[in-house]
């Protein structure tokens, strides 16, 4: 990878072992991010895939393409505000649309066939004769 040397692939892959969190929910200090982040960005402009850096590094590719951004192409936003613990992998906000009314209940079998509109009444006969 341009601009850098194994011995630094080396480091970043012993500081990603280093600081691995032992729950996940912890996630990876900020410094180890970014620096991970960086040597992406290196691996990304020689034409490695997100894959082959991922297993460089000792992360999963899912992990690096997150930390990465959506598209890979520029890093998240890893401000000093940000590295506190208490927004250190926050949650993101999410929008739940309630449900369509209901039309009864659904019986789906295992082949994929659909019988919707069902009382409970029906649903306790189906599995009476189906058990």
């Amino acid at each position: 990878m341009p601009g850098t040397t194994p011995a630094t692939l080396a480091e970043i892959r012993q500081l990603v072992n280093d600081s691995r969190p032992a729950r996940n929910r912890d996630g990876y200090p900020l410094e180890v991010r970014r620096r991970v982040v960086e040597w992406a960005r290196y691996g990304r402009e020689s034409g490695l895939s997100f894959h082959a850096i991922a297993t460089s590094v000792g992360l999963s590719r899912r992990t690096l393409r997150a930390w990465c951004g959506e598209q890979g192409q520029r890093a998240p936003v890893l401000s000093p505000a940000a590295s506190s613990s208490s927004e250190a992998g926050a949650w993101l906000p999410v929008e739940v649309e309630p449900p369509p009314p209901s039309l009864g209940l659904r019986w789906v079998t295992p082949s994929g066939h659909t019988v919707e509109g069902l009382g409970l009444n029906d649903v306790v006969h189906l599995l009476q004769v189906v058990a």
